[in-house]
């Protein structure tokens, strides 16, 4: 009697004959098969100047990696390796002096590109930080007004974002901790994406769930400090200290805001964002993005 490895496409020593009858369609039948034989070309993707060791921690659907890029000594960067093969440094936050918080790393990467990881405040104590479409933000932020200030998502293993954007982590509120999952919910005015330009060219900030017809300015500035109040918006207010306006633009009919601003040619760096919905006095939360004359 012939056993399953005898017989070519055999399943659990059954006749190909017999296969062919359970599994009718032999294209997923030879799928199947040719997966587990693959071979693999290798390619060497890049490496941020200035880094010595690389470590991937997670890989998506698309082929983009995320991970660490570390110095032999000093701090270390979160990054994203692109599709083909190219790095890209992703954006940090700026602690309350302005100054760049050294310690960020990645650690999940969903389909739709948005990407999970933490930076370090102080030895042993991180902050959860998620980046999406060039922009760093943290979830804590992100809470809706009810829970904002009494839930929180922190850094512990199982930190991941999935494909449709929920986050889990360690966490809890103020009477229990344990692990959270925090769930999207489309609503109240957020800053969604960054396109990035070289300074001295046109930047475009996109924003959304603002009141359609409504100005929408951008703020911008290199340092969050303590909420203050907003001029000409009561009860608004913001978390940039050294606050300047980058531009505006009217909200369509969606309530979408795509805004572009020329930034300065001197311009270089890391930069703290907030929108402001002037009809709705709402402001959205904080996010970081990263101007570099190399983008």
């Amino acid at each position: 009697m012939e056993t399953s490895h005898g017989v070519e496409g055999s399943v659990s020593g059954q006749s190909s004959a017999a296969a062919e009858s359970r599994f009718p369609d032999a294209g997923v039948l030879a799928f199947a098969h040719s997966a587990l034989a693959q071979r693999y070309e290798a390619h060497l993707v890049e490496s941020p100047p200035g880094y010595a060791i690389l470590e991937v921690s997670d890989f998506n659907n698309r082929g983009e990696m995320v991970g660490t890029a570390y110095r032999i000594s000093g701090p270390w960067a979160a990054v994203k390796w692109r599709a083909d093969g190219r790095v890209v440094q992703l954006p940090q936050r700026r602690d309350i002096h302005g100054r760049v918080e050294p310690t960020f790393n990645a650690y999940g990467i969903n389909d739709r590109g948005e990407m999970a990881g933490v930076w370090l405040i102080q030895q042993g104590t991180y902050r959860v930080a998620i980046w999406r479409k060039n922009l760093m933000m943290e979830p804590n932020d992100l809470l809706i007004d009810a829970q904002r200030g009494i839930w929180g998502v922190g850094w512990g293993p199982g930190l991941w974002v999935n494909d449709v954007g929920q986050i889990a982590g360690r966490g809890g509120n103020n009477q229990q901790s344990g692990v959270v999952r925090l769930d999207p919910v489309d609503i109240g005015l957020t800053l969604i994406g960054f396109e990035p330009s070289r300074p001295g060219r046109r930047n475009v900030i996109e924003g959304n769930h603002a009141t359609p017809g409504g100005r929408v300015s951008i703020l911008w500035g290199t340092t969050r400090g303590e909420p203050a109040p907003l001029e000409q918006c009561p009860g608004a207010m913001i978390d940039i200290a050294d606050a300047r306006l980058a531009a505006s633009g009217v909200a369509g009919p969606d309530g979408r805001a795509t805004i572009s601003a020329i930034v300065p040619t001197h311009v270089e760096g890391t930069y703290i964002l907030q929108a402001v919905d002037h009809r709705s006095c709402e402001v959205a939360p904080p996010a970081w993005a990263l101007l570099k004359m190399n983008n």
